[in-house]
C-alpha cells in the first residue's frame, strides 16, 4: 500500500480526483442548483420583498461587462416598484418561458422564443454535470450628446466623461434597465451652467441631448 501511494500513477489519479471535486464544489457554490420553477419563484419573492441583494445574486448576463451588484440592481428594483404593472409582466414572461421547457417542442431543438421583456429563463446543459437554469437580463445603453466643449457629463451623480469637442457623443453602458439621472455641467468665467434630465432605459437603448446653450438651461451663479 505504501509503495502504491508513492507511485506516479497514484499521485496523478489523486490529483485528478481532487480537481474534479473542487470543480464540482465550485459549480454548486457559484450557482445553487435550483429547478426552473424554484428559480422563477425566487425572483418573484425577491421582487415582492424588494430584496435587492437576493435579486442581484440571481440575475446573470451573457455580457461580461455588465455589472450586476446591489447598487445597480437597486436602480432596476426602484423602477419596478414605481411601475408594478411591469413587474407583473416580467413574471408572466418568466412563467411562460418555464412552461416552454415542459413542452414537447423544446425537445425537438426548437430555439427558445424571446417573449416580450428582457428577462430570459435559460437552460444550461452540461455534458457530465446536472443541467441547471439561469435568468439572464439584457443590458441597455445610453448615448449622451452635447454641443459644449469641456462639459462634464454625469450619470446618477458619477462623472462619466468630460467632453473635448464642440459636438461630443458618449455611449454609456452596459447598464441595467431603470431610470437614470443625466447631468451636464459647464464652468464659465462668471457662471456655472447645469442641465439635468431623467431618462428611462427599458426595452431599448436611448439617446439624450444635453444642450448647454439652450436658454432653458438653468444657470447657477458663482456669487
Amino acid at each position: 500500500m505504501a509503495n502504491l501511494k508513492k507511485s506516479p500513477l497514484f499521485k496523478i489519479s489523486l490529483m485528478i480526483i481532487l480537481t474534479v471535486l473542487l470543480f464540482v464544489s465550485f459549480y454548486f457554490i457559484k450557482g445553487p442548483f435550483l429547478d426552473k420553477d424554484a428559480l422563477v419563484k425566487k425572483v418573484e419573492t425577491a421582487l415582492a420583498d424588494q430584496n435587492v441583494r437576493q435579486l442581484s445574486r440571481i440575475l446573470t448576463s451573457s455580457n461580461e461587462d455588465l455589472v450586476i451588484d446591489e447598487e445597480n440592481t437597486k436602480i432596476l428594483m426602484d423602477y419596478l416598484q414605481k411601475n408594478p404593472d411591469y413587474t407583473q409582466s416580467l413574471l408572466t414572461v418568466l412563467h411562460e418561458q418555464s412552461r416552454y421547457y415542459d413542452d414537447d417542442s423544446f425537445k425537438t431543438g426548437k430555439e427558445q422564443p424571446r417573449i416580450e421583456g428582457f428577462l430570459t429563463l435559460k437552460k444550461n446543459t452540461n455534458s457530465w454535470l446536472p443541467d441547471n437554469y439561469s435568468i439572464e437580463i439584457d443590458p441597455v445603453y445610453l448615448t449622451i450628446t452635447t454641443n459644449s466643449k469641456h462639459a462634464t457629463l454625469m450619470v446618477n451623480g458619477e462623472q462619466v466623461v468630460k467632453a473635448n469637442e464642440a459636438i461630443y457623443e458618449k455611449k454609456v453602458g452596459p447598464l441595467l434597465p431603470g431610470e437614470y439621472k443625466v447631468e451636464a455641467k459647464l464652468k464659465t468665467n462668471d457662471t456655472d451652467i447645469n442641465e439635468k434630465k431623467q431618462v428611462v432605459l427599458w426595452n431599448s437603448d436611448e439617446e439624450i441631448n444635453m444642450n448647454l446653450n439652450d436658454e432653458e438651461v438653468g444657470m447657477d451663479s458663482n456669487e
